[in-house]
């Protein structure tokens, strides 16, 4: 898996590694259902810094952070 993005997440870390995925939940946020359910299948809930943003922007965000990852 990867990441969920998500405002309860915890921030990035410098040496984090690249996500396989990154996910935006609807404009109203994930359910704590939804985000158990995402831990328990190994992503990782992860918060983009800021404030909350739309999703067509959260988006683009959450891929611009994936690349900018170090490898290996």
């Amino acid at each position: 898996p990867g990441w969920m993005c998500d405002p309860t997440g915890e921030l990035l870390a410098g040496e984090d590694p690249p996500p396989s995925s990154v996910a935006v939940g609807p404009e109203g946020g994930w359910t704590p259902e939804e985000l158990s359910h995402g831990r328990q299948s190994g992503w990782k809930i992860v918060r983009i810094p800021g404030p909350i943003l739309r999703i067509e922007t959260a988006s683009l965000a959450g891929v611009v952070l994936a690349l900018h990852r170090p490898i290996g």
